[in-house]
């Protein structure tokens, strides 16, 4: 509860309809509130509820949606810029990368050995779409992004359990298929995950077992 006494900035007709606070802002000598009214806001502006988080508010991620929106892009096709731009930071970023495909209604929260809160299923099907890829620009952004800056990223001992996260889901990528790749792509990975320290090279080994066949089909 914030105690008064409250200062107006505006002068509050006492005769105006009913006032709605938007948003309460807490500080440590002072607070602020705003405030609208409901006869100006409209009937679908009210409080703000911050339970519900803004997408725009998060980190960047790669959705269902991008991954077949890259699948549709033709081969002869100009590139947009905000795509670029995507793919540019979701696949260079190791923050992103880990962000990407998690268990949706919050299921993802408590990452352990036991739970990685990855849907599989999502990251599988987006990585199909990565593989249907048909534009070469597109295609090498992906490759370059991941062969250069990710795997560069990773390091020997992780700051939390969710950073281990790509270790599970970028196997899927469809290039791990093809051996020539192995100087750019198996080798570091496997450095990689031989430098893990005992317990995060544990919890990966632990995330491993639970997965198919084909998953290590791709290997």
């Amino acid at each position: 509860i914030v105690r008064g006494p409250w200062f107006e900035s505006f002068q509050i007709d006492a005769a105006q309809s009913t006032l709605i606070v938007g948003k309460i802002f807490s500080g440590g000598d002072r607070c602020f509130v705003s405030l609208l009214s409901d006869a100006s806001a409209g009937e679908a502006c009210g409080s703000a509820d911050f339970r519900l988080y803004s997408p725009d508010t998060q980190i960047l991620s790669l959705t269902a949606d991008a991954s077949r929106e890259l699948a549709a892009v033709q081969a002869e096709q100009t590139l947009d810029m905000d795509l670029i731009s995507l793919v540019e930071t979701v696949f260079k970023s190791l923050a992103c990368f880990n962000a990407s495909w998690l268990l949706p209604n919050y299921e993802h929260i408590c990452c352990t050995s036991k739970h990685p809160g990855v849907d599989v299923g999502a990251a599988e099907e987006a990585f199909e779409c990565i593989r249907k890829i048909e534009h070469d620009t597109l295609k090498q952004l992906i490759w370059e992004a991941i062969s250069t800056e990710l795997l560069s990223s990773l390091v020997a001992s992780p700051a939390d359990v969710e950073t281990l996260r790509v270790y599970l889901t970028l196997p899927m990528y469809h290039e791990f298929i093809n051996a020539k790749n192995y100087a750019k792509l198996h080798s570091p990975f496997s450095q990689a995950v031989q430098s893990l320290q005992k317990i995060p090279l544990k919890i990966v080994t632990q995330w491993w077992s639970n997965q198919t066949k084909e998953y290590f089909e791709r290997l």
